[in-house]
């Protein structure tokens, strides 16, 4: 079953604080979610797909932005962890959904969500990746065998969307 509506919430570290109001202040496109309730959602993700379960990632997830998406009964749906290293440089770490969700575009509609809060010139990279992750990112636009990245400008952005006045988030055909 596919998800009518998503919704999205963004954790942040402390410290980053000031740089994620910055980012995401214009958008109106994640309610803040505090990292014990991302932690309470994580059981959502029982199957990591590839992932080395010692990868290190996953033990330093709270230093991270962490994009949260859901469904309209707050369901995780999936995430994507990412860091910022300047506002126009943005390394994607993971993104992951839910095994029983995938194949349904949800991994895009993710990605090109928190890519929609970015201003153009922003540069997006990857530096390892699953062959499965290669494939997905290349989707995505990103290019380059090794390190991915993509640098978003206006004619490359993933899907164009819109928010209605309800709050919900639409992708413009």
């Amino acid at each position: 079953m596919h998800p009518a509506a998503v919704f999205f919430n963004l954790y942040y570290p402390e410290r980053e604080a000031h740089l994620a109001r910055n980012i995401f202040r214009d958008t109106g496109s994640a309610a803040y979610l505090t990292y014990s309730d991302f932690k309470e959602r994580w059981i959502y993700f029982n199957d990591l797909g590839e992932i080395n379960p010692n990868y290190a990632g996953l033990k330093t997830m709270d230093q991270k932005f962490i994009l949260l998406m859901a469904d309209q009964k707050n369901c995780p749906l999936g995430f994507c962890a990412f860091k910022m290293h300047k506002i126009d440089l943005v390394e994607i770490d993971i993104i992951l959904v839910r095994k029983e969700m995938r194949g349904m575009g949800l991994g895009k509609k993710l990605y090109g969500h928190l890519e929609q809060s970015f201003t153009d010139g922003t540069a997006f990279y990857v530096e390892n990746t699953t062959h499965s992750g290669k494939l997905f990112f290349k989707s995505c636009g990103f290019f380059r065998d090794v390190d991915l990245i993509k640098v978003v400008e206006h004619e490359n952005r993933l899907k164009k969307f819109y928010r209605e006045a309800n709050g919900n988030l639409w992708v413009a055909c």
